[in-house]
């Protein structure tokens, strides 16, 4: 248990200090590329997307609507539409269309067009994105043109978040005619198909630390400086606090090593205490109230005395 809380949370530290690095490269590149017109729009609505799509208040379909329509609009596209890439043979779960044309989120395809695969192949050896000005003159897309009549959409930028070979987010933008992208185009949705699989990935470790609060032990987590930066719902109640991050209940030395173990009593209360050294320097402390384990595992070598 400690093993995998420990890895979760040493996540949630790696995704933390990425974020931070996105918004930085983020920032200086709109201060360099200012004085153009169409690159400062990109970097404006990178920047829009970012602020609002990985903020943790919003729920996981509104982020995503966030994405789509912002980038349909930095790129003048038709549609925009963000999913996952699932399956050892890659298809896409479609999570949210945005039409510009009719000014609504479609519900889309579960798994997108026939061809979903062939494109995100074609993106991962492209560096991740994959162009097709035409997809009427594309080979991959051939048996799949009914898919993209019926949507009256005829070019497409497919890109990708690859990470170890792997796409794990994936951002398509189409329009109606024939299109020629520029590098400035593809670079912008390359840019906001990292900002989608951050925003999976962040999901993913919220969901999880909701999970911890329904965890029996107190689970604090110790930042550089000694302070709490997390603690967990039995943690809080141990410290007798609402505060998100209350200070720790009890004095201990300081941890020696990746980790040790405390018997501690306080009151009537009978506690152990598990510490972790985490990446970054951060401490994981586990606190179990082991008053009533205690009291029974007395009682029963009172009675076989």
């Amino acid at each position: 248990m400690l093993a995998v809380i420990s890895g979760r949370l040493s996540g949630l530290v790696v995704i933390t200090i990425f974020t931070a690095v996105l918004l930085h490269l983020i920032d200086t590149h709109a201060k360099v590329a200012a004085s153009d017109k169409e690159m400062d729009v990109h970097q404006q609505a990178l920047s829009e997307i970012t602020r609002l799509a990985l903020s943790a208040t919003r729920p996981l379909i509104e982020r995503f609507q966030i994405i789509t329509e912002l980038t349909a609009q930095a790129l003048k596209a038709e549609t925009a539409c963000v999913a996952r890439v699932v399956g050892d043979v890659p298809q896409l779960r479609l999570y949210d269309v945005w039409d510009q044309r009719l000014g609504q989120h479609l519900a889309g395809s579960p798994s997108g067009p026939s061809c979903a695969g062939d494109e995100i192949s074609l993106a991962i050896q492209g560096g991740g994105a994959a162009v097709f000005n035409d997809v009427r003159l594309s080979p991959i897309h051939k048996d799949a043109l009914p898919f993209f009549e019926n949507l009256k959409l005829c070019a497409l930028l497919h890109a990708v978040a690859v990470y170890r070979d792997t796409a794990i987010g994936s951002m398509v933008v189409a329009y109606e005619q024939p299109h020629h992208f520029s590098e400035r185009e593809i670079a912008f949705a390359k840019s906001v198909t990292q900002i989608v699989a951050l925003t999976f990935a962040l999901h993913q470790s919220e969901r999880t630390v909701q999970r911890l609060d329904y965890v029996s032990q107190g689970i604090f987590v110790l930042g550089g400086n000694g302070g709490v930066v997390y603690a967990n719902l039995a943690a809080r109640q141990l410290a007798e606090s609402d505060d998100a991050t209350p200070p720790m209940p009890f004095a201990l030395p300081a941890l020696q090593g990746v980790g040790d173990h405390h018997q501690i009593r306080v009151g009537e209360r009978e506690f152990e205490i598990f510490r972790s050294r985490l990446a970054g320097e951060e401490i994981l402390i586990r606190i179990d109230d082991v008053t009533a384990r205690n009291a029974a595992m007395a009682e029963a070598a009172y009675m076989e005395s």
